[in-house]
């Protein structure tokens, strides 16, 4: 890689492998640490076990990520977007702590096929915002219930969550749990899910292990009958037809990536090579 293309690529590593702290994820309550809505970064997965509809036999694990909503977007009647997360070659990592490899480890017969995760923050003090990876292309649509996502949602299943051994302690240490259908909405399967608990109709908030997820900003365009929601979707700020990206690799390793763009000169050389190869082509034709 050139030098030029170092000075390209913005690279945040956080590697954490140390095993879970105690730690209160931030959501939009004073109670659980918010201040002013700014809501902090999480990140679940859920085991099915293979039986989607019954959560008997679910469990799922939840982690406080650290970063909060305002290191994404401002709380601004219009959001503006952190450029720093759209920057090309931008890339921000997180090992698994303890608590998942466990987790991971006792998967019913290790079926990865069963697992199923996502990334969100929620905001619901005045007007609500939402980060939230999606598996659809498109935007999330227009929902005139989308308050219900931060407050009845995202607080709701934070608020069961910081109970857990894992996060009482307050919101300056990171830390992890596991949930199953005893501790109530912290079961992430249950309360939270594919759809935000049945709050984002069609479409499909959570991925499935590898699968790599689009990253959007949901705000609410007023305060008071929710009518719209403004949406952004992290891209490469340079080539805005590459997708920023968050994906959960098999060993528990979430990264959030944004492609590095080639520079003018790999550009040069990938078309003097093409033009290389069609010559060659010409001449075997013609032989």
């Amino acid at each position: 890689m050139s030098m030029k293309m170092k000075a390209l690529a913005v690279a945040v590593t956080l590697a954490v492998v140390a095993g879970p702290a105690a730690a209160t994820i931030a959501n939009s309550t004073v109670a659980n640490g918010g201040v002013n809505g700014n809501g902090e970064l999480f990140f679940s997965v859920w085991d099915t076990a293979g039986t989607a509809d019954d959560y008997s036999d679910d469990r799922s694990y939840t982690r406080d990520l650290g970063g909060a909503l305002n290191d994404w977007a401002s709380s601004d009647n219009t959001p503006v977007i952190n450029a720093a997360k759209e920057a090309p070659g931008y890339n921000m990592g997180f090992g698994p702590d303890a608590l998942l490899t466990s987790f991971l480890g006792g998967t019913a017969s290790a079926n990865f096929s069963n697992l199923r995760w996502n990334v969100a923050a929620v905001d619901s003090s005045g007007r609500d915002r939402v980060l939230v990876t999606s598996r659809d292309g498109l935007p999330l649509p227009i929902n005139a219930d989308f308050r219900k996502w931060s407050q009845n949602g995202g607080d709701a299943f934070l608020g069961a969550v910081n109970v857990l051994p894992g996060h009482v302690g307050g919101v300056g240490v990171n830390g992890s749990s596991i949930a199953t259908l005893a501790d109530g909405s912290a079961l992430a399967s249950k309360s939270w899910g594919d759809n935000f608990g049945a709050r984002s109709g069609a479409m499909n908030v959570a991925g499935n292990i590898g699968e790599k997820l689009n990253f959007y900003l949901l705000a609410e365009n007023g305060t008071g009958t929710v009518t719209t929601v403004l949406n952004h979707q992290y891209v490469n700020a340079v080539d805005p037809t590459q997708s920023a990206f968050w994906q959960l690799g098999n060993d528990g390793t979430l990264t959030y990536q944004v492609a590095a763009v080639p520079e003018a000169e790999t550009w040069a050389m990938m078309a003097a090579g093409l033009l290389m190869i069609g010559a060659v082509a010409r001449r075997r034709m013609s032989a």
